[in-house]
């Protein structure tokens, strides 16, 4: 319902008066709340072209002044709404979404039952308790317009290193150093590194909660400049080895951990179910297990509409920063447009992310198919491979990552694997306050405790 944010500052008669009189006349809602802020302005200069009285000494902070515009221009329309039989439908949607978002949170586990997944468990509380989405979270596509559209950036607190590969490419690391003999190697999702929000989150979290963490910037992502042809390969591994033998050298001591963040969390586990692998424990989050299910059937309808308009929303968002990223680095792939083959005008054509992988990427890499280049850089073939602690955390709601395509048997029949889902949190989301500047990712807290965890075992 439409309300006003007014400040505790006035005496209890003149609030009441305020509070019978604008009630009469808008049928407003109300909340006293308290701000500090130096900054304020009078209601009546908000308010003065829609009502004729004078509050002197009611004041709006700053930071709820474009709150109360947009709620006073939907005041008619919802006025409208609480009429006759639009009260029972409005009854219906609040009751229904007070029960989806604040009383259905219980957490999913799937985990074979042994000693060390118990001890896991009791360590890790926030994932044997609820999860209380923010009303952020009420649907994947609220949430994205969230992060893109009114999420504050985050002051970047790192510092940049920018390795050589033994081919001539470049990558970077962003680094926040604490403990040196603890080190968190982070892999990023499918367009986006360390400049975003959601890896800054979890990157400073890791430092502040004592460990040394590091981003992993794949070529050409996160302000990379791409120094060679060779585009960043979201599901090989080896730029991935190189980077870990890297921070090895430099650190011989430490005890690495890794955090994989959607299609970083695929390639995070192909790397420990292919290599020799270096982590001690692992953290996957919005894991696509399966990239020819998730990411390359996205033209085949899907049995829900609604879930198929929300992958459609996602499915173009990430086509579109593919072809961002590509114009981007242009002029160096130019070098390898005609040699093998890539038909870069049907690339910037495309409209799913299988389009431009069958006009670009699958050409660059020389795969005789999408399908089978999908097939060979899902995780989802290497779990069983695995002999280090994962955990790994979906949401039932992730538009991308749906959890009918979760392999839950595989966690019940691998000790070392735990598998955490959430109703809501869409795709790599897990907000959970319901303030608009100071949104909260619930996520930090089990991969905190996860890996606080794993460090006292590899320190006793």
């Amino acid at each position: 319902m439409p309300f006003l944010l007014i400040q505790h500052r006035m005496n209890v008669a003149k609030k009441n008066q305020i509070y019978s009189y604008i009630n009469k006349k808008t049928k407003l809602f109300f909340f006293v709340v308290q701000n500090e802020n130096k900054e304020t302005y009078y209601i009546k200069q908000l308010l003065k072209h829609n009502f004729d009285f004078h509050l002197n000494r009611c004041l709006v902070s700053q930071n709820y002044l474009v709150i109360i515009k947009l709620l006073l221009k939907i005041n008619f329309i919802m006025n409208l709404l609480f009429q006759h039989k639009f009260k029972a439908i409005l009854f219906v949607g609040v009751a229904y979404v007070t029960y989806d978002t604040f009383i259905d949170t219980t957490i999913e586990l799937y985990y074979k039952d042994s000693p060390e997944n118990q001890n896991i468990l009791k360590n890790v509380p926030s994932i044997t308790d609820r999860f209380h989405p923010s009303l952020w979270n009420l649907s994947p596509s609220i949430g994205l317009t969230y992060v893109n559209l009114l999420e504050f950036q985050m002051f970047p607190q790192h510092r940049r290193e920018i390795v050589q590969l033994s081919d001539g490419g470049e990558v970077g690391l962003d680094w926040v150093n604490k403990d040196n003999n603890n080190i968190v190697i982070i892999a990023h999702g499918l367009t986006g590194g360390g400049d975003c929000n959601y890896v800054k989150d979890v990157l400073y979290a890791l430092h502040d909660s004592g460990f040394t963490a590091v981003c992993f910037n794949q070529r050409g992502v996160g302000g990379n400049k791409l120094t060679t042809p060779r585009y960043h390969d979201p599901g090989d591994p080896k730029d991935l080895s190189e980077v870990i033998e890297i921070v090895k050298k430099k650190y011989p001591n430490a005890n690495l951990y890794g955090i994989g963040i959607s299609i970083g969390a695929n390639l995070i586990l192909s790397y420990a179910g292919t290599y020799d692998c270096q982590f001690k424990a692992i953290v996957s989050v919005s894991n696509p297990y399966d990239l020819v299910v998730s990411i390359i059937n996205s033209k085949q309808e899907c049995h829900n509409k609604l879930r198929s308009w929300k992958r459609f929303i996602y499915l173009s968002y990430i086509t579109h920063n593919f072809k961002w990223l590509l114009n981007k680095h242009l002029d160096i792939m130019k070098q390898c447009i005609e040699t093998h083959g890539i038909d870069i005008e049907r690339a910037f054509l495309a409209e799913t992310p299988e389009e431009f992988h069958e006009y670009f990427t699958k050409r660059l890499f020389n795969y005789e198919n999408v399908n089978l280049m999908m097939q060979q850089h899902s995780c989802i073939h290497y779990l069983y491979s695995i002999q280090v602690p994962v955990l790994c955390i979906n949401a039932k709601n992730d538009p991308i990552c749906h959890s009918d395509h979760i392999p839950t048997i595989i966690f019940k029949n691998k000790p070392n694997l735990i598998l955490a889902l959430t109703k809501k949190g869409g795709h790599v989301e897990w907000f959970e306050s319901n303030y608009p500047f100071r949104i909260k990712r619930w996520i930090n807290k089990p991969i905190i405790q996860y890996l606080t965890y794993q460090k006292q075992l590899n320190t006793k």
